[in-house]
């Protein structure tokens, strides 16, 4: 076909499903359902475009497929991630998981949407001006995933389920860190069971958790920013030390858990 994969509303659906999921749902939503959608959308993905570049060679793209991503998602794979990022300024990012090779169910759906990709190519009148966008978003929903930095949520919280802390004390300790590094107060009302704070590299969002135990916080780049500061990068480790040192000093008993984001 002359516009091939590229074209089809699976693979358009599959790379926009992809970047929202690493840019907002992983965020706002996070868990299990989040933290799989990148995976089986990116294996869809690059099965479908491996096969559109090498169309007979079915059991070879699979094979390939299986491999790379096995080695991808194993701790061997960390020599060469810290490699790459010592010398790359965009930093290379993966969490080891191997449930996450219930991916590999989309393999037959990619070939299957390749096989039949005539009843799945949109009706368009121009389909040549569709091509290019939908290149650009595969490529970017494929790298997005690791190499965009993705946050830790961590909680700072009692260690006796039964005990609560003052939250207007709370907002007053995250402030004593959040000054220093320029993070302007978005939404800190004492009143509210959540709040951001936000410079042009960092946000630094916070939630109250249940029967005010403590609070959950998650730290990231902000959308303003750019993915070439690796300086960012290391505020955010501090902002996090920074926070479990100014909580724990306004409160006693607390508990520091790191909570990963997938």
């Amino acid at each position: 076909m002359k516009n091939g994969i590229y074209t089809t509303w699976p693979l358009l659906l599959s790379a926009f499903l992809l970047i929202l999921n690493d840019h907002v749902l992983k965020y706002s939503f996070p868990g299990i359902v989040t933290g799989k959608i990148s995976d089986f959308s990116g294996i869809f993905l690059i099965v479908l475009v491996l096969r559109d570049v090498f169309p007979k060679k079915v059991l070879e793209t699979a094979v390939l497929v299986v491999g790379l991503f096995l080695y991808w998602k194993s701790p061997y794979s960390q020599g060469l991630i810290e490699f790459i990022n010592s010398y790359s300024p965009i930093e290379l990012i993966r969490t080891v998981d191997y449930s996450d090779l219930v991916a590999f169910v989309m393999i037959p759906v990619a070939h299957f949407v390749y096989e039949k990709r005539e009843r799945f190519t949109l009706n368009l009148n121009k389909p040549e001006l569709i091509k290019i966008p939908a290149i650009v978003l595969t490529v970017l929903g494929i790298t997005g995933t690791s190499t965009l930095p993705q946050p830790d949520i961590f909680e700072i919280r009692k260690e006796s389920s039964s005990e609560r802390i003052d939250i207007a004390k709370a907002i007053s300790a995250i402030e004593n860190v959040t000054n220093p590094y320029n993070l302007i107060c978005k939404k800190c009302n004492p009143l509210d069971n959540e709040g951001l704070y936000e410079n042009d590299k960092i946000r630094l969002f916070y939630r109250v958790l249940k029967n005010n135990r403590g609070i959950e916080f998650r730290i990231m780049g902000s959308p303003r920013g750019s993915i070439f500061d690796r300086g960012s990068r290391q505020e955010e480790a501090q902002i996090e030390s920074d926070l479990q040192y100014s909580l724990g000093h306004q409160f006693k008993g607390m508990a520091f858990v790191i909570k990963h984001l997938k």
